[in-house]
């Protein structure tokens, strides 16, 4: 684990766990959480993702479990599995050479259209940010990658920003949401906030929004 991605789980985790509950004292929270059905605590848990070796192992012990995912294929056997099932919205994939990574549309293309986003090859970075839903256990796994560690921390840093808008906007739902970066490689622009993040595609529900 690089340390821009632990930064970027730590960030993600920070913004789930605070919240008005962690201000009243241990026996207020007790009796809210025994009146009100939703003020149980969120503590989410920060772990290494698994070996490729270990990958089916670790996903059968987690089948229920609600997961984010921080990086991509190249670094996180748990997000390549993820990226590959039914419902993903855009997926990380070699380009024609074989060698840099570009990004491919997995639902809502025309026909004909194969779906590939050019990342450095066009002087960008990419990421992404995508939800689906098990469709045998109803767990959520949710994705935050980059075609490089910067640009993943960029993704974590505006999914910090907006998953509130997401959540108005697709409650219980699937999204996904694919962004390109100029600037996010160059650390001090990164730190300073002075690189540009675009909005390439936007689908809830497997349907785009224009």
């Amino acid at each position: 684990m690089t340390q821009i991605d632990y930064e970027a789980a730590v960030l993600l985790q920070e913004q789930i766990r605070p919240n008005i509950f962690s201000w009243l004292s241990r026996e207020v929270r007790d009796w809210i959480s025994g009146k009100f059905i939703l003020a149980a605590a969120v503590n989410p848990v920060i772990e290494l993702a698994p070996a490729p070796a270990d990958a089916p192992s670790w996903h059968q012990s987690r089948v229920r479990t609600s997961l984010i995912l921080i990086g991509g294929p190249a670094y996180n056997a748990a997000a390549g599995h993820y990226q590959d099932q039914d419902g993903a919205h855009f997926a990380f994939v070699r380009g024609p050479d074989g060698v840099r990574w570009c990004a491919r549309s997995l639902r809502g293309r025309t026909p004909g259209d194969p779906g590939i986003i050019e990342s450095r090859a066009v002087g960008q970075e990419l990421g992404f940010v995508q939800r689906i839903i098990r469709k045998d256990t109803g767990a959520y796994i949710t994705m935050c990658a980059g075609t490089g560690a910067g640009a993943t921390l960029a993704s974590a840093e505006w999914l910090s920003r907006n998953y509130r808008q997401l959540h108005r906007r697709c409650r219980s739902g699937e999204y996904g949401i694919m962004l390109a970066f100029v600037g996010v490689t160059d650390p001090h622009r990164r730190f300073s906030g002075e690189f540009s993040t675009t909005v390439l595609d936007r689908m809830f529900d497997g349907r785009r929004d224009p």
